[in-house]
């Protein structure tokens, strides 16, 4: 499976999955998913490259998906169309997890979402947006 291949393989799987659930298509599907279709990924891979690095390298560089993580399941990762945002609902049972309450965690998600809507302006739009870290601080403090 060449690099392209991949790269397609991961657009069509990340379409189809959230025209069915506008859910984020899970990393931990890549690998049994590809295996159903007799294929590999790691060949698509650079030297010693693994597939969270792969999909952050080419998430940065083109405009094919964004990645999403769950905000206390760090292993929980996912793609979504790069035109979209998600986030993981934040379940009772993570709560006791992190320590953090449920409404503090999806503050927080919100707010990295937000973020990563704000790197896709161009620079002159950006020059212009101006948040006052107060309202951000407040925002993460809110229970």
């Amino acid at each position: 499976m060449t690099e392209n291949d991949f790269k397609e393989f991961l657009r069509k799987s990340v379409e189809e999955t959230w025209e069915a659930t506008e859910e984020p298509y899970l990393l931990s599907f890549v690998a049994d998913d590809l295996k159903k279709q007799g294929q590999d990924y790691k060949s698509a891979l650079q030297d010693g490259e693994r597939l969270k690095g792969f999909v952050k390298r080419v998430a940065q560089t083109e405009d094919v998906f964004t990645i999403v993580q769950h905000p206390s399941q760090l292993a929980k990762v996912g793609l979504v169309p790069h035109d979209k945002t998600y986030v993981f609902p934040i379940e009772a049972r993570d709560e006791g997890k992190t320590g953090v309450s449920p409404s503090k965690s999806r503050n927080e998600a919100i707010l990295v979402s937000f973020f990563h809507l704000l790197k896709d302006l161009p620079a002159d739009i950006l020059d212009d947006v101006h948040i006052p870290t107060r309202a951000i601080v407040e925002l993460l403090r809110k229970k």
